[in-house]
């Protein structure tokens, strides 16, 4: 079974300060440029994309793509999306009234900010995306849907298996990590029980399958691999006693 690779998005424009998730903004061309070039040169060669449709994500995907042309060309996966913050999306976090922030940091799992998602329901897709690969084995016919070939789930022609490579965001991360963690059917009470370290911009994690399958059986914690350096961030419930997800998705 072969190995999953977490990568989050590069650098935006136009996101200092502001709440966004579904908001669709631009990676820094530069950016993507040494992000694609730092993933060509670490990724196994017989790595499988799968982006989140967001630009931000995609467009390192097709960077990657091109440096690559000989891998399988990179797929689309909505739940590979951030999590969606509804009518806060592109609203300067110190303009949300801290009352709202409040009732999202007592009801942390559960409560929609802005009316869009909550993280309970962004658990969900991602460990359906999770549970997917998983039912692959690692597989060669994509995230979703069902294994279909005699060799689906298998080592390729020489004999090495391929690796998964989602790029994503940071709410997503921290769901894989979380669950790893934590197991499969946990949520977090209140927001210090979400992961508190936010996957920088470009940051690579390694989620070994085997084990992530292991914890689905298991009651156990399980640890993801650093790839890169992980930054503190503040939290989506800053100053209120949660360094939750980043700001930035």
């Amino acid at each position: 079974m072969p190995t999953l690779w977490l990568v989050r998005h590069p650098a935006v424009e136009g996101a200092t300060g502001r709440c966004y998730g579904r908001l669709d903004l631009r990676a820094q061309l530069a950016a993507v440029a040494a992000v694609a070039q730092r993933l060509h040169a670490r990724l196994p060669a017989r790595a499988r994309v799968v982006s989140s449709p967001a630009a931000r994500a995609w467009g390192l995907a097709q960077a990657l793509s091109a440096l690559r042309p000989t891998m399988p060309p990179p797929r689309i996966d909505a739940r590979l999306h951030e999590l969606d913050f509804g009518a806060w999306e592109g609203c300067p976090w110190d303009q949300i009234p801290p009352a709202v922030l409040d009732a999202w940091c007592t009801d942390f799992a559960h409560y929609a900010p802005g009316g869009g998602e909550s993280v309970a329901a962004l658990l969900g897709r991602v460990r359906a995306a999770l549970r997917d690969l998983l039912a692959l084995g690692g597989g060669d016919t994509g995230v979703s849907g069902c294994a279909t070939g005699a060799g689906a789930g298998g080592p390729t022609a020489d004999g090495e298996r391929p690796a998964w490579v989602w790029i994503t965001h940071a709410g997503v991360i921290r769901a894989v990590r979380y669950t790893v963690r934590h197991g499969w059917d946990a949520t977090p009470a209140a927001p210090h029980q979400w992961p508190q370290r936010a996957p920088g911009f470009g940051a690579i994690l390694r989620v070994p399958l085997q084990r992530l399958a292991l914890s689905a059986r298991s009651a156990r914690p399980l640890a993801c691999a650093a790839a890169a350096p992980l930054h503190l961030a503040t939290g989506w419930c800053a100053g209120r006693g949660a360094a939750g997800t980043s700001k930035e998705g």
